[in-house]
């Protein structure tokens, strides 16, 4: 047991600065989920699976149905264990030379015992974990039009605040907001959103709202047609309207449509501009 704890605390730092850099995250629940998988795996379901391809049927069949449910049942516990919120850390995605450091301190921290400074070698992750990098200069913005297929979802950054336009798709279609829009803000330290604007209830537009809503902060949420769950996560709302006027950072930000009063026709014809 001491030597199999040793092994999956040293996997869990070597492989935490590339798990930040292609995930921006590092699962703090990962060695207890794999002290539950690993052993489920090889005493359990490997040994089903093997005697699937080598009974007769119909035992052969019987042996992959109980390899299917024991494989059921250990994905029901890994996705309780990964329930809380603390099972994951999230940090901003490093670059190049922070990645290098942390891989660096790896080598030194898991290097054979007696190595000078070891104690030391933490000090290297501290980059990978400071805070995200800083906005754009005052009085410029950074746009970034993020790739979630069929819909929209842009997000704009200026030097102290960010807006959301639209979350892409959810469930009903390709969990855009959860697969895409929520690991992007996370690698991009955007862990709070002064502004969600929904331009219409279109599925493509609105639908990965909820994830939006369930990972990130969202202080303010103007739509056309306000999701009724924006309230319970915290969030003030209010319906777009032309003439809408506000400054971030020496930048302004204007809404030009739709007129104000009641919304009249189908979504489209009443979106937010």
């Amino acid at each position: 047991m001491r030597a199999a704890a040793h092994v999956q605390l040293a996997v869990t730092l070597a492989l935490a600065p590339l798990t930040v850099y292609w995930f921006a995250q590092v699962p703090l629940i990962g060695p207890l989920a794999n002290a539950f998988a690993i052993p489920w795996v090889s005493v359990l379901i490997t040994p089903s699976v093997l005697a699937g391809l080598v009974l007769p049927a119909p035992l052969d069949a019987f042996a992959l149905r109980i390899a299917h449910g024991l494989l059921d049942v250990m994905m029901a516990g890994l996705q309780w264990l990964s329930g809380p919120r603390w099972a994951l850390w999230w940090l901003p995605q490093p670059d190049g030379w922070t990645l290098a450091a942390a891989a660096a301190g790896v080598l030194w921290c898991l290097a054979p015992r007696g190595w000078p400074l070891r104690w030391a070698a933490p000090l290297t992750w501290l980059p990978l974990v400071a805070a995200a990098p800083s906005g754009p200069p005052h009085g410029s913005f950074r746009l970034t039009a993020l790739d979630i297929g069929q819909g929209t979802s842009v997000l704009i950054e200026t030097a102290h605040h960010a807006l959301l336009f639209d979350a892409g798709p959810g469930p009903e279609s390709t969990h855009a907001g959860e697969r895409v829009v929520v690991p992007f803000l996370r690698a991009q330290g955007v862990n709070v959103l002064d502004t969600l604007i929904v331009s219409h209830a279109d599925s493509d537009h609105s639908g990965g709202v909820p994830a939006v809503l369930e990972a990130i902060e969202v202080r303010q949420m103007v739509a056309a047609l306000a999701p009724a769950n924006a309230r319970q996560h915290g969030a003030d709302t209010l319906p777009c309207a032309a003439g809408q006027r506000w400054q971030w950072d020496g930048v302004e930000f204007a809404m030009l449509w739709p007129d104000a009063g009641p919304l009249q026709g189908k979504p489209n014809a009443h979106c937010c501009a």
